[in-house]
């Protein structure tokens, strides 16, 4: 009976007879949508592009970004530069080699450092490593690398660890007791431990104790584990070997991998297996090479190769990586390189043609006339010439897949049966066939121009004859659609002329809407549509419709149009490729004009150069396969659409470093910038590398501009002049595909103010502002007191005057002359009346007595107590009235300046007599109270009050009384206040500043 083994392989052998005959079955549509070398995009950077050189190690962190360990340290790159890392969380980095060994799924970095021992970078901390923690103190660290659930393992000093708590612990004793040195270590998905020595092959199942013993074939270099499971171990004898798994238990496939040379290798996310070569560069294995035969020798007639003739920055490669987007990138002795799944692939036709007329044959073929080349045909991967010569520019396909090329020498079809010559022209002139096209009757139509002979011609049933009948010129372009009809293109003035069955229409043209010069048509979705150098449209009935676009994104120069079978419409223009979703086509077919989306393709992206001229054919063709063709200057591309490379990996970012004009800050979630900063510069990273070219980025900055700014392939912004306060800078990123990250990343920046930008500096300044306002006032205001002083003072010396010259001449000589006239009176005869006379006597005594009173009031400012001048006048009154007025003195008694005296006399009489006379009171009380800084003068009854006009300011018909008062107060530049008592009455307050009221030579305070 059979071992295991065999059974294993006679299953295996089974399984491939089974896939064989599906293969066969499906035919050679599958065949060609095999992945290849050729439908990677590689690129490569050197030391000219500021990349390192002599790279040991590749690693990516969560972040996105690849750190680099070379000879001359550790960089860092996101896709765009590269940045040299000289220290890393407050640890220096510049002094020696570093190699970034490994990053682990928590975002952790490790870091093997010749004078730094190992470090553990993590979340901006970072841990150090020593023979405390146990690490062999002399240990050559090897290798460090992850279990299925984060374990970190480590292979140093020819030994395997496992960190355990914060600590290494020997994780394989029984090869360590056997001083079993270990070489190269993987812990596969399983948890299976696999550990490969200097001359063998070791395993230990998940949940075993020991190891067991594989095989003895040699030196283990290196392993890797396959999506599938299986694990591959490559030997330092030029071999790699592959263990699947029966039942748990590891079986060696039958066969090898024979490689040139010796290094690691690796398995990318679709399962290719990419082996790197130490001085020839890198062999690739696809993954259907690998899939399709369980016999792996078979797999070496599939090996590819890819070396410095190709494009490899250097032949000898170390260091290989699969990042998160399934870029593979290899690090060699004078660069970096990286290969990236492209939507186009090149196709076998040699670039010496130059420009290509394509037609898609019968059973995915497709035929290429050149002018560099005869007409070639390529079937399943296979380049055949034909006798064709070469200036085959105008192609076309039949309904029925037969091909047709035209050119100089004449008329050509290629179909199954082989490849024969229609019709040999005879022109005298040089023909050059600029249009070619079949309708559905068969007849073969084309454009020629060749002097005199120039025009539209017709080829039916072996007879050639011209057609001015329909055209005088000669079609740039003609295209046949299903219904039979013809449509032709001219280059002026974008006319299209649509030949129906002997009818001719115009469509578009000069001065109606068109699509410009040189246009391409397709059929598809019952309508035809046109592309031209000014855009695109369709057929509606025959009323062209252009498609509009955003602004800033129209397609124009379009030089080929198709659709694919998936219904999107792929456009071929001079600026590149594009493609519109099929459910934006339906959009526009629904009635919305404008299409809002779509996809663009350039050299970024794989596509080789610009459209070849395509005046007689189209620069894109779609093969009975599905597979797009598009010819340009650089070669022929296809695409298969049922296999795009859909991008689906949201670009991360990431704010790496903050400058205020001198000073860094490190990025975090919230900085704080000193005082007046002149610029800031924030740098931030998107670590995608896919495409890194069509990167969108948007920044806004929160507080000083809410709105998005594109900023294309700039990785930092700058800010000037910032004032103080909050802000928050946030930026954006979208890939290639139309793939947001819309939560980005964000950063809390606040600018702190100078001493003279704070608020309380602020107020201090509106303090001193009204301070300054307040004593402007004030010296105004005692400037305005002075001057009223003055005129006070001149006024009381005016009437001392008065009153001495009063005193001294009239009371002085009127009384004497008045005495004589009293004598003369009185001498004069009994019989004369004297009656009168007496009476005038009196009357002018009287007038003396007004005369004395007068004077007495004009030098009554000359001195006296107020409250002694005040009880004398209202004593009287007191008597004369009824009514109990009481005076009272609150404080120590000052001597006032004579008009403030004087103006308050005034006012209290005239609140007395108006309590006397109106208000019914039976009680006056007069309060002068002398304070510090002011008079306060008040008059209290308890009569009936005062009507609440009154109060407010007004006066009684013919009653100046109170305005009188409120006169001499404004005079004094006093306050007034007139009110109710709380229990009845009125209530009379005067209040004089002290400044005004009282002589300065009197000092005395209350």
């Amino acid at each position: 009976m059979p071992g295991p083994s065999k059974r294993w392989e006679h299953f295996s052998r089974t399984m491939f007879c089974v896939a064989a005959l599906l293969v066969m079955a499906t035919g050679n549509c599958l065949a060609a949508r095999v992945w290849s070398l050729n439908r990677y995009q590689h690129t490569a950077w050197t030391g000219r592009d500021g990349a390192p050189t002599g790279l040991t190690n590749l690693v990516q962190t969560t972040d996105g970004f690849i750190w680099i360990g070379a000879d001359k340290g550790m960089f860092r790159f996101d896709g765009l530069s590269f940045e040299r890392i000289r220290q890393l969380d407050g640890v220096d980095l510049s002094d020696g080699p570093v190699k970034p060994f490994f990053a682990g799924r928590d975002g952790s970095l490790w870091v093997v450092a010749d004078k730094g021992g190992l470090i553990e970078f993590r979340h901006g901390k970072a841990t150090r490593y020593t023979s405390k923690q146990g690490v062999p103190g002399s240990g050559y660290i090897k290798e460090i690398t992850a279990g299925p659930k984060g374990q970190v393992w480590m292979v140093a000093q020819y030994a395997i660890y496992r960190l355990v708590n914060g600590r290494w612990v020997v994780a394989a004793p029984d090869l360590l007791q056997q001083h079993i040195s270990v070489i190269s270590l993987l812990v596969d998905q399983r948890g299976g431990v696999w550990a490969g020595t200097a001359a063998a092959l070791y395993y230990r199942a998940p949940g075993a104790a020991r190891f067991v013993l594989l095989e003895k074939k040699g030196y283990v270099l290196f392993m890797a584990e396959r999506h599938d499971g299986s694990v591959w171990v490559r030997y330092l004898k030029h071999t790699i070997e592959r263990w699947n798994f029966r039942d748990g238990v590891p079986v060696l496939a039958t066969g090898v991998i024979r490689t040139s040379s010796d290094g690691y290798m690796v398995f990318d996310h679709q399962g290719d297996l990419w082996i790197n070569g130490l001085g020839d560069g890198i062999e690739y294995v696809p993954a259907s090479a690998i899939d399709a035969d369980p016999e792996l020798a078979h797999v070496n007639s599939h090996i590819a190769s890819f070396d410095t003739s190709d494009g490899l920055s250097g032949d000898y490669v170390w260091p290989s990586m699969v990042d998160r987007e399934g870029n593979i990138w290899f690090g060699t002795e004078s660069g970096i390189d990286r290969f990236t799944r492209s939507d186009f692939a090149m196709s076998a036709f040699p670039a010496s043609g130059h420009y290509f007329s394509l037609a898609p044959g019968l059973h995915g073929s497709i035929w290429a006339g050149s002018t560099g080349e005869p007409v070639m045909e390529t079937d399943a991967g296979q380049l055949k010439t034909t006798r064709v010569p070469v200036q085959m520019m105008a192609s076309t396909t039949g309904p029925d897949g037969v091909v047709y090329m035209a050119g100089p020498g004449g008329l050509w079809q290629m179909d199954d049966h082989g490849v024969r010559q229609l019709y040999t022209f005879t022109m005298a002139h040089y023909p050059s066939v600029l249009s070619l096209a079949r309708d559905a009757d068969g007849v073969l139509w084309f454009g020629v121009a060749a002097g005199h002979h120039s025009g539209l011609y017709s080829l039916q049933d072996g007879k050639l004859g011209i057609r001015k009948d329909i055209s005088e010129k000669p079609p740039e372009v003609i295209f046949a659609d299903s219904r039979g009809r013809l449509w032709m293109g001219y280059m002026a003035h974008g006319d299209i002329l649509v030949y129906d069955h002997g009818r001719k229409t115009y469509v578009g043209g000069r001065g109606a809407l068109n699509v410009g010069e040189s246009p391409a048509f397709t059929e598809a979705r019952g309508r035809v549509w046109i592309g031209g150098g000014e855009g695109l449209g369709y057929m509606d009935g025959m009323t062209l419709k252009r498609l509009q676009f955003p602004p800033g994104k129209q397609i124009r120069n379009v030089t080929g149009l198709v659709f694919a079978n998936d219904g999107d419409l792929w456009v071929h223009a001079l600026d590149g490729v594009y493609r519109i979703p099929g459910k934006e086509i339906d959009q526009v077919l629904a009635g919305r004009r404008r299409v809002t989306s779509y996809q663009a393709f350039d050299a970024l992206d794989g596509v080789p150069g610009a459209p070849a001229p395509h005046i007689g054919h189209p620069t894109v063709v779609k093969g009975s396969d599905g597979r797009l063709w598009f010819s340009t200057s650089d070669g022929v591309a296809w695409v298969d659409p049922s296999q795009r490379v859909a991008d689906t990996v949201a670009p991360p970012v990431l704010i790496t470093r903050v400058e205020a004009d001198d000073k860094v800050f490190p990025a975090g979630t919230e900085i704080k910038i000193p005082p007046l900063p002149r610029t800031l510069r924030i740098h931030f990273a998107v670590p995608s590398f896919s495409a890194p070219g069509h990167i969108q980025v948007r920044v806004r900055l929160q507080g000083l501009d809410p709105k998005w700014h594109s900023v294309g392939r700039q990785r930092e912004v700058a800010y000037t002049n910032l004032a103080p306060g909050h802000y928050t800078f946030e930026v954006i990123a979208c890939n290639g595909e139309g793939v947001w990250n819309r939560t980005g990343a964000h950063l809390a920046i606040t600018v702190m103010p100078a001493y003279y930008q704070t608020y309380w500096f602020a107020a201090l300044c509106v303090a001193l502002a009204l301070t300054g306002i307040w004593m402007l006032f004030m010296l105004r205001l005692r400037e305005m007191n002075r001057r009223t002083l003055m005129l006070a003072e001149a006024q009381r010396a005016e009437r001392e005057r008065i009153a001495r010259d009063l005193h001294d001449t009239l009371l002085q000589n009127f009384p004497a002359s008045l005495m004589k006239l009293e004598a003369e009176v009185k001498g004069l005869p009994g019989d004369i009346p004297r009656d009168g006379l007496e009476r005038a006597v009196d009357h002018a005594y009287d007038i003396v007595t007004q005369g004395r009173n007068q004077v007495a009031r004009l030098r009554a400012a000359e001195g006296g107590s107020l409250t002694d001048t005040l009880s004398d006048v209202l004593a009287a009154w007191s008597r004369d009235y009824g009514i109990a007025i009481d005076v009272t003195v609150d404080g120590a008694v000052r001597s006032l300046l004579p008009l403030v005296h004087e103006q308050v006399i005034y006012i209290v009489r005239e609140a007395v007599l108006n309590a006397c006379r109106h208000a019914a009171a039976t009680s006056i009380r007069v309060v002068v109270a002398f304070r510090r800084w002011k008079l306060v003068v008040s008059v209290v009854d308890d009569g009936v009050g005062m009507p609440a006009d009154l109060l407010r300011g007004g006066t009684r018909a013919g009653h100046w009384g109170l305005q009188g008062m409120r006169e001499r107060a404004q005079q004094l530049s006093a306050r007034l206040r007139i009110g109710l008592g709380a229990n009845g009455g009125t209530v009379i307050r005067l209040t004089v500043p002290a400044r005004l009221a009282y002589r300065c030579d009197d000092d005395r305070a209350a």
